[in-house]
This record gives C-alpha cells, structure tokens and sequence, in this order.
C-alpha cells in the first residue's frame, strides 16, 4: 500500500477517533446537542426535514410566510438531506469539523510538509478553539468556511493552472453560499493571494498582474455560478422591496446623502463600528499594557464623532 494512502487512513481514524470520543454523548438518543441559530423545532420543519430544503424552504411559523431560499450542493447540505435532521441534530457539528481537520490535511500535503506535520495541522485546524466553540454554540458555519479556503489555497498552491483555478472557484462559491457574509471578506483574501501568487512568476510586472486579474476572474465567476441560488435569494429577500435599500433620490435623502460629497450617513456608522472593532481587535492582547486599551478607545472615539459630523444634518 502506498505511503500517502497509509497516512491518509491515518489521519482519517485518527480524526474520527478523536471526534467520536468528544461527542459520544451523541449516541444518546435522549439527547440533543446544542445549537443557537439552528434549534431542533426548527429543523424539524417540514421544508427542512429530509431532501424537501434542495427544492426550497418555506417557513410559515408566522402569518403567510418567509422565504428561506434552498440548500445548496455542498457536503454539510447533503450530509443533512441523506440523514435527516434528528441525526444531523447530534452529528453535523462533529462532521463539519471533521471536514474541516481534512481539509487541512490536504492543504498541508499540496505544501508538500512533512507526513508528520501535516497530521498536527490537521488536529490544530480541527481543535482550533475559535471554529471549536462556533460549531459547538450551533454555529459551524465559520469552520465549513475554513474548510474550503484551505482546499481552495491548497489548490492553487500546488499547481496554478486551470483546473485548480475552477476547483479553487467551486470552494469559494460554496463558502460564500454557506456563510454569504465572512466568506465575501475571505475571498478579498483569496483573491489578493492569487495575484501574489502570480507575481512571483517570471516576466513582465505588467503581464503578470493581468494574469493575476484574470485567474482572479476566472476564479470569481466559478464562484458566482457555484453560489448563484444563495445569491439570488439574498438579492430578493434582502435588497429588493426592503425599506431603506432602493437607489431612488427619496431613499438617498432618507439616508442622509451629503451633495457635497456623496457619503451616506448610513455608510458613515458602519465605518465606525468597523473601526472599533479593527482597533479593539489588534490591541485586545495587549491589555496588560497599562493605558493602551483606553487610549485607543479614547481616540477611536474622537474619529467616530468626526465621522458623523454631518454638516446640515
């Protein structure tokens, strides 16, 4: 048998071991595991329960209904449709991470790191106390997503040519189709990487940041096709008929556009929170450091205020 078979199996058994042993409580028939944006009644649905959410979902807990969109094609969705959802109650947490401890693994070996390490990484990703404590609150979302930008970086790493460009491309739609918000942020990520992937070619600095946009096209409509039903359901139920998102001059002035220079107030508290959050994030590990924290909440204060200075508003 070969040796990349053999440490596959290992590590395989190795995860599932591990992950058996974390969760046997979910042998208990009795019991359920804990899930905060996905409780059990919930999925119980009718639209939810089995195969019926590939062919759309419907929820009419209240009045006529909510359009929930429809599962995608990917291995948590059909995971869920095959075993239905008292199983995936118990099991899709540990299954996802399990996914998530191989995709690892396969990103270590497109680096072509050592047997042993790649074994490491591939518990490190899958413990990781971050995508651990998300999946166990009921959240696997963040760890399916890091599940394939790993196959998707690892893809593009061993061998940039067009067959990883289009496997590159179906991980990052179906990441985007499974969590819409974090995983439109980490294919910036991706994106920028291919470019830098393809600037450490030889030639020209000109044809190599054009062949670096256009594998990035490339990758990007692969994406837009692999997650165009979570797309389309998003535009429609989110963007189109809610109030405050139509382009119309009655809604730019409801939302405080300056003619002077087009900035949306709106956009304005955005930018603030995002802000805040950036700069409490990279001193957060330097707490211990006396003043650090207050000094920077003070001045990320004074910003905020300047930006929603609107003159006439």
């Amino acid at each position: 048998m070969p040796k990349k078979i053999i440490y596959f199996l290992i590590t395989f058994f190795s995860l599932g071991v591990v992950l058996l042993f974390l969760f046997y409580r979910s042998f208990n028939p009795d019991l359920v595991l804990f899930a905060n944006d996905g409780p059990l009644p919930l999925n119980l649905h009718p639209s939810l329960e089995g195969k019926a959410g590939l062919t759309g979902v419907w929820f009419d807990f209240y009045w006529l209904g909510l359009n929930g969109g429809t599962f995608n094609l990917g291995p948590y969705e059909i995971f869920r449709a095959l075993t239905g959802a008292m199983f995936a109650a118990n099991w899709a947490v540990p299954f996802v991470l399990f996914l998530l401890g191989l995709s690892a693994a396969v990103w270590g070996w497109k680096m072509r790191l050592g047997k042993g390490l790649v074994i490491i990484m591939a518990f490190a990703a899958m413990l990781n106390s971050t995508y651990f404590s998300h999946a166990c609150w009921g959240l696997p979302g963040p760890a399916l997503l890091a599940a394939y930008l790993l196959l998707a970086i690892g893809f593009v790493t061993s061998r940039l040519n067009a067959l990883s460009l289009v496997f590159s491309g179906l991980c990052l739609g179906l990441a985007v189709a499974f969590v819409p918000d974090i995983g439109a942020f980490y294919s910036l990520y991706f994106a920028v990487y291919v470019v830098f992937l393809s600037l450490l070619e030889k030639g020209k600095i000109s044809k190599r940041l054009g062949l670096g946009i256009f594998r990035v096209g490339i990758i990007a409509v692969i994406a837009i096709f692999a997650s165009w039903r979570t797309l389309d359901v998003m535009v429609n139920t989110q963007i189109k008929g809610i109030v405050g998102m139509a382009q119309d001059a009655t809604t730019k002035a409801q939302n405080g556009i300056l003619p002077r220079n087009g900035v949306c107030r709106r956009w304005k508290r955005f930018v603030c929170w995002c802000l805040d959050f950036l700069v409490i994030g990279w001193i957060h590990p330097k707490e211990e450091i006396i003043g650090v924290k207050s000094v920077a909440l003070r001045v990320m204060s004074s910003i905020n205020r300047a930006l929603l200075v609107i003159p006439g508003g």
